[in-house]
């Protein structure tokens, strides 16, 4: 079974489209969606009502603290992150499905995201986050930049890592495919597409490099603190 999590934080305008987009899957297995509402003020619990889908209330408002709860209610084998203002293709499911059957070691999916309504420099950040991507799971054997919107991994896993942390950074996408990359392969794969709102990255050029250029090297930081920490266990260890 897999399970589907989509927090949703005053998500009134996209809500709907999502989750008709989940129900419309051609995926023959069992799975779930469960809506968290993360105290929404709009009318996000009402229209997440109209669906055929667990609804969950989360008080306490953040991601971490939404994304945590609709895990622990998890029935899935798998669990896959989803986002409240994206749509998925009806062929999603089965892809990541696929995946992990035809990758059995592997601990977790990762596919990309498209924009539905792409502001004019958006070919040249997929080609960016694509080849990134690519490199890094040469180098260090995982996708570097992962989308919270599209992101799939073993419950089993999951849990045998300690979930998600909620001080650490990137915490649904970073820091779990770092920690989750210890137990198993990272599947890395560009065809599985999802198409996200750019509400949130409609700035100009110099900001979204700026902000790339900022979280690129907040990763980089975070993975040399990483190894360090890694080596200095090491060597505890063997005293």
């Amino acid at each position: 079974m897999i399970s589907i999590i989509v927090p949703a934080l005053n998500e009134e305008n996209f809500l709907s489209e999502c989750l008709k987009s989940l129900e419309n899957q051609n995926y023959s297995g069992r799975y779930e969606i469960i809506l968290v509402d993360n105290n929404s003020k709009d009318k996000t619990k009402e229209i997440g009502g109209k669906f055929k889908i667990k609804i969950l209330h989360c008080p306490e408002r953040g991601a971490f603290y939404a994304r945590k709860m609709g895990a622990d209610a998890a029935l899935g084998d798998i669990i896959i992150q989803a986002d409240a203002d994206t749509i998925y293709p009806e062929d999603w499911l089965e892809k990541i499905s696929n995946k992990f059957s035809e990758n059995p070691r592997a601990s977790a999916i990762a596919g990309v995201y498209m924009y539905r309504d792409p502001p004019y420099w958006a070919q040249f950040e997929y080609f960016v986050k694509n080849i990134f991507n690519a490199l890094s799971a040469k180098i260090i054997g995982r996708p570097g930049l992962v989308s919270g919107a599209n992101f799939a991994f073993r419950k089993n896993t999951f849990l045998e890592i300690g979930g998600y942390k909620k001080d650490s950074l990137y915490f649904d996408q970073y820091d779990i495919s770092m920690r989750l990359s210890r137990f198993g392969k990272i599947i890395y794969d560009p065809k599985i597409i999802v198409l996200t709102s750019s509400r949130r990255v409609k700035k100009s050029s110099l900001f979204v490099l700026k902000h790339f250029a900022i979280n690129v090297f907040k990763i980089f930081l975070y993975f040399i603190k990483s190894q360090k920490k890694n080596r200095a266990e090491l060597s505890w260890q063997k005293h």
